[in-house]
């Protein structure tokens, strides 16, 4: 009967898939998809990789996948992040 409660920051660990791409609604695997590449862009960058700030128009930055194979939360990722072209799209790192 124990309880908890964790708060997080919902932008950088949920996001949620309810509806069809096609619906016209939030929440689609398209949403999901742009909220998980703006967070591994994130993390690059944070390792040092040249990647332009995310300039808010939602969907137009490159899309980027980061293997969890390779890193969990970020970490580990500053040899990798000296190996990326800012210029790819898709950024793929496995």
């Amino acid at each position: 009967r124990n309880f908890r409660l964790l708060q997080v920051d919902r932008s950088s660990e949920f996001s949620a898939i309810k509806n069809a791409s096609d619906s016209g609604k939030p929440d689609t695997p398209q949403t999901a998809l742009i909220s998980l590449s703006r967070l591994h862009r994130k993390w690059l960058r944070a390792a040092g990789a040249p990647i332009p700030e995310d300039d808010g128009e939602q969907g137009l930055e490159a899309v980027c996948e980061i293997s969890p194979l390779l890193t969990y939360r970020g970490e580990g990722l500053t040899e990798v992040a000296k190996t990326v072209d800012p210029a790819a799209n898709p950024i793929l790192l496995q």
